[in-house]
């Protein structure tokens, strides 16, 4: 779900089909690689998965993802990976694969929470003929991101060289709208761990390319979510740079009040950065519904909660105002980074009556909720640059209130510039 210009993007991405991605009876070719591009700090070696005790903290050595140089960088050199590969895949050089290869290991070294650069990385080992290599990886990637690779990488080479296509041209459009530098050469972590050649090869040249010639597949909407820096608003870039240090998922749901045993909805689930930590605090004894509109991100969460084994999780297919839980069911209902999507969902949207989809969403959450459940908002505390009307902290509450919810708790301290609050229902 978008809104302003987010939302032009994703009707571009919306609208095709990718004719690069038919032909799926390819499948990678195994390359000679270098002996020079093993080293550095982030050579793995463990091939397991994550324990499932273990969990990993919401906020990763202190890197900052969401937005300016660092994210804008970062998006730019995981593109250039990108290229890489695909002209690899043209041209049948193993030595583009090889400066791919070192590429993404110097991006993973530079900065380890960016998971799409482990993904990248675990990709050209597998290029290169490595499955143990690939798994050791995948175990650094973060919990409950192995099956995000495998939904999109284990696809033909076909398939997933299309989504570095289009991906590579959102970066365009982004460049050409002023959204992100267009400086190739000048990345601080290209230019100095590279020599000019590597490069001049890996640099993402737009120049006056027709961007609306690829048709992209339409799961490239939640592939999207997986570059996530290519999306400054996506949770997960905010939360995993910018929340409390070592501070997991799965302690952020308990300081909020969830416990085992509970029933708990996840509202606007995306890829499920909290509904899977949430299903492992409530335990067997209670569940979590992944709640998504789009039937993509439904088609996805159903993959990853049959991948991993989850009993306790389901996903649901909502509606704009009708999120599709049993009336008074729910302990918890989390609505993260979504309440924007609610009060601009409708075509018609008017500052004049700002409340019109609102206000039966919100009757919908105080049905879905049992009679002491509680609804948890976070998002912006600060009204954002295209918000039509007043959305800061305060209004926000008012919002809420009005539709018959009493600010029952707030952590104001948990995340620069978001508002945490837990509401009740005034009965």
């Amino acid at each position: 779900m978008c809104t302003g210009s987010k939302a032009s993007m994703l009707a571009f991405c919306v609208m095709m089909v990718c004719g690069a991605c038919r032909d799926a009876s390819k499948s990678p070719q195994t390359i000679p690689r270098e002996q020079t591009h093993r080293t550095g700090s982030n050579s793995v070696a463990s091939s397991s998965r994550s324990s499932p005790e273990q969990e990993v903290p919401l906020s990763t050595d202190g890197i900052s993802l969401d937005s300016g140089p660092t994210g804008d960088y970062v998006d730019q050199t995981a593109v250039r990976i990108e290229a890489l590969l695909l002209r690899h895949s043209s041209a049948g050089d193993p030595g583009l694969l090889n400066q791919a290869h070192r590429l993404a290991a110097q991006l993973t070294e530079t900065w380890p929470g960016y998971t799409y650069g482990w993904f990248l990385l675990a990709y050209t080992e597998r290029l290169l003929g490595d499955k143990e290599a690939e798994g050791r990886v995948l175990s650094r990637a973060g919990r409950d991101r192995e099956a995000d690779y495998r939904y999109f990488f284990r696809r033909s080479t076909d398939e997933v060289n299309g989504l570095f296509r289009v991906h590579e041209i959102m970066a365009c459009i982004r460049s050409r709208e002023g959204k992100r530098p267009d400086r190739p050469g000048r990345d601080p972590l290209v230019g100095p761990v590279l020599d000019g050649a590597a490069v001049q090869a890996s640099t993402v040249d737009c120049g006056e390319r027709d961007l609306t010639s690829l048709e992209p597949p339409a799961y490239y909407r939640v592939f999207e979510r997986i570059t996530w820096p290519a999306r400054g608003s996506d949770r997960l870039a905010r939360w995993q740079s910018h929340g409390k240090a070592g501070v997991s998922p799965e302690q952020f749901a308990r300081e909020l009040g969830i416990e085992p045993g509970m029933n708990v909805a996840d509202i606007g689930a995306g890829i499920g950065y909290f509904s899977f930590p949430f299903a492992r605090v409530v335990g067997d004894a209670g569940m979590v519904h992944a709640v998504e509109i789009d039937p993509l991100f439904v088609d996805f969460l159903e993959y990853k909660i049959e991948y991993d084994g989850y009993t306790n999780i389901d996903a649901v297919r909502s509606a704009p105002t009708n999120i599709n839980i049993a009336s008074e069911s729910l302990d918890v209902l989390f609505l993260c980074e979504t309440f924007r999507d609610v009060l601009f969902a409708s075509l018609d949207f008017s500052a004049d009556d700002p409340t019109s989809n609102l206000l039966p969403f919100l009757a919908n959450v105080r049905k879905a909720l049992k009679p002491d459940g509680v609804f948890i908002l976070v998002d912006s505390a600060e009204t954002e640059e295209d918000d039509p009307i007043d959305l800061g902290r305060d209004a926000l509450k008012s919002l809420v209130e009005n539709a018959g919810f009493s600010l029952y708790r707030s952590i104001d301290d948990f995340l620069p510039k978001q508002a945490v609050m837990i509401f009740k229902t005034r009965r």
